[in-house]
């Protein structure tokens, strides 16, 4: 609250709201603290997203313009160009862009709105994963497989 100069009330709100995305585990009298992801979690969530993005990027593929994947190839140049200079959380964003992007393309605002969520679950993933050199490299091939 005192960092960002904000009162009790919005603070509290910020707080429940985050709870009940499963952020934060609330003990009382002890305090709040981020709820740790277990190896479920991680399975619940790909599975999730696995659905989201192969429904999207099948329908995106039916009817995709030249302009539209040249922006998906301009994302990707950007992975690669700067993979090993970026940090963690820079690379990450990067690539949920590659992701937002075409679904964006999709024209479905209800799949967004979810697959927000998603992504925000994925970075919690992505952040442990993608330290990596290797897995950062596999990341790249795979949006170049599904440009193809």
């Amino acid at each position: 609250m005192e960092l960002f100069g904000i009162s009790r009330t919005p603070f509290r709100e910020a707080i429940q709201r985050l709870e009940a995305e499963e952020w934060l585990i609330s003990i009382p009298y002890k305090g709040s603290y981020v709820s740790p992801l277990t190896m479920k979690d991680v399975e619940d969530i790909l599975q999730i997203r696995l659905i989201i993005e192969t429904a999207m990027a099948k329908r995106v593929a039916e009817d995709i313009t030249s302009e539209q994947i040249e922006i998906l190839q301009n994302i990707v140049s950007q992975m690669e160009l700067v993979s090993s200079i970026q940090s963690d959380y820079e690379f990450t964003l990067i690539d949920q862009k590659f992701h937002k992007t075409i679904n964006q393309f999709g024209d479905n605002k209800r799949i967004n709105l979810m697959s927000d969520q998603v992504y925000d679950l994925m970075r919690r993933i992505a952040m442990t994963v993608l330290k990596s050199p290797i897995r950062r490299k596999e990341v790249i091939e795979e949006h170049l497989k599904v440009l193809k």
